[in-house]
């Protein structure tokens, strides 16, 4: 095998970056998708491809995505001669490794599947009776709403799941309940959306579907239309953005409605004029995170 695929295929990358000083965030990592980040704010996320290459992609900016080749050289500006003398140890046994806690030792390949995801999704309902949904403060009226139509759905077991769609339909789906959050098996992350109307002059952008769900109810606009990202942007949701805001007539105003924290403002960044004539508007939440705080607060007060 060729000493450059051995590297992304062999060298666990979840390891490797340990070593440059990265730590894993066991919370929001899943079983084939790890989140790790560094003291510098930096966030990344580490995947198993077909082949078994490990890929990542930074979440703060969109050109520093690929295998340990492109995330070494990122990080240390160097040529390949200089990548191939710091990677060999770690195909030869040499390097020095960490410790086996700090660090994810089994990640399952991502194996997408739409028709598996289609499959799943035409088995779920839809719902307008949820308790996960009516906890966390979503009204019967909102679910109701035509601008959420097909959007949400309810499986066997419970769970609220909200579609993810790109430019080919159906990607995957999120799945939430009470103190559980997950994705579809096959599924790949893309954009939840809601209804487009043809006269729609205004999109929201949040990092969750709860949030587009209580943006709405907190503040109804019949012109507006809403995407969530599921808190982080890989190559291909940036794609998938792109797409959604190019749908919109030239002029609409995008309302970047992210998390009232430091991640948030990123995205904000990221997304601020990502397509040219459009008016960008900042919009985070003054009572709270995020705008299913604020909604909860309100319907307690």
């Amino acid at each position: 095998m060729d000493e450059l695929e051995r590297f992304k295929t062999e060298i666990n990358l979840t390891e490797f970056a340990v070593s440059l000083g990265y730590q894993l965030d066991q919370r929001k990592s899943s079983r084939s998708s790890i989140v790790m980040r560094n003291a510098e704010g930096d966030k990344v996320i580490i995947t198993r491809k077909d082949g078994g290459h490990w890929t990542y992609f930074s979440v703060r900016e969109s050109r520093d995505h690929g295998s340990i080749i492109d995330f070494l050289q990122f990080r240390e500006g160097i040529n390949l001669g200089g990548v191939r003398n710091r990677l060999r140890p770690w195909i030869s046994g040499m390097a020095v490794r960490p410790d086996v806690s700090l660090y994810a030792g089994d990640v399952h390949k991502t194996e997408k599947d739409r028709g598996a995801v289609q499959e799943a999704w035409s088995a779920a309902i839809e719902t307008t009776h949820n308790r996960y949904l009516t906890f966390r403060g979503i009204s019967q009226q909102t679910l109701q709403d035509s601008r959420f139509s097909g959007c949400v759905r309810q499986d066997r077991r419970g769970n609220t799941l909200f579609a993810h769609y790109d430019q080919e339909g159906l990607a995957g789906y999120e799945i939430k309940n009470f103190e559980f959050t997950g994705f579809a098996r096959h599924g790949e992350k893309a954009v939840w959306r809601s209804a487009a109307n043809r006269l729609d002059c205004r999109l929201v952008m949040v990092e969750a579907a709860l949030d587009g769900l209580s943006y709405h109810q907190l503040m109804p606009d019949q012109g507006t239309r809403y995407i969530s990202i599921a808190g982080q942007i890989s190559p291909h949701q940036l794609d998938v953005v792109r797409a959604e805001i190019s749908s919109m007539a030239v002029g609409s105003t995008i309302v970047l409605g992210f998390d009232h924290d430091h991640e948030g403002e990123l995205f904000a960044l990221r997304f601020r004029n990502l397509v040219p004539g459009y008016h960008y508007l900042r919009h985070a939440p003054d009572s709270g995170k995020d705008w299913n705080d604020v909604l909860t607060k309100k319907s307690a007060s």
